[in-house]
């Protein structure tokens, strides 16, 4: 969860959330160690999905999803513009 807000943050890169656990996973097999960090790449990168759509700041994702996500949320369509960039 709290690399999702890191994500959401309109500056950070989705790398910066991750890249805090490194220490973690230094104790860690290469195989669990992947498996962490995969997801929180993943998760922080859907992150900027959020400011993206919310406050038509594109940070770490396309410019189509601020531009259409904003527009959605100006519509009152807010939940369905994030639920949609979470498949694209």
């Amino acid at each position: 969860m709290g690399v999702l807000f890191i994500g959401a943050l309109p500056e950070p890169r989705p790398s910066s959330g991750p890249s805090l656990l490194i220490p973690f996973t230094c104790a860690m097999s290469p195989a669990r160690g992947m498996l962490l960090m995969i997801p929180l790449y993943v998760t922080a990168e859907y992150g900027g999905s959020i400011s993206a759509t919310l406050l038509s700041t594109p940070g770490t994702t396309a410019a189509a999803t601020a531009i259409d996500g904003d527009e959605m949320s100006q519509k009152g369509r807010a939940t369905v513009a994030i639920s949609i960039s979470l498949t694209a």
